[in-house]
């Protein structure tokens, strides 16, 4: 997933993806590996790797109990944070993604860190 070019970070995360769905343990196992390596990847130069990280981030926060992503939320925090503060547009625009979906699934962690976020995106807006 760390390769540099665009299709062979897409089929490492649909790969990761499938041996997710077929080794479903492995999941929590490597909880913290697969959630560092995906926000990372959410702030990605190209739109189709962030948007196809984001979604099996997504199912991995879905299908995880919050109290088991709490020890990592420090880190999807400061992915986020460096997202919304990225050089690039695009990245800053595509920021709000991973917000949505930690607002979705993990609503209770994010309220620890509102206001911090909450000025991150006034800046933005201003």
């Amino acid at each position: 997933m760390s390769h540099f070019n665009t299709s062979v970070q897409q089929d490492g995360i649909n790969g990761m993806k499938e041996l997710l769905v077929k080794y479903p343990k492995q999941k929590e196992i490597n909880l913290g590996l697969l959630l560092s390596k995906l926000s990372e990847l959410a702030a990605a130069r190209e739109s189709s790797v962030r948007k196809c990280a984001l979604k099996l981030l997504e199912q991995i926060i879905q299908s995880t109990a919050q109290d088991k992503i709490s020890p990592f939320f420090p880190l999807l925090n400061a992915q986020l944070m460096c997202s919304m503060n990225h050089i690039a547009l695009d990245i800053q625009k595509d920021s709000h993604l991973l917000l949505d979906l930690l607002l979705l699934h993990a609503p209770n962690l994010v309220s620890a860190v509102t206001m911090q976020v909450f000025i991150y995106y006034l800046q933005f807006f201003v």
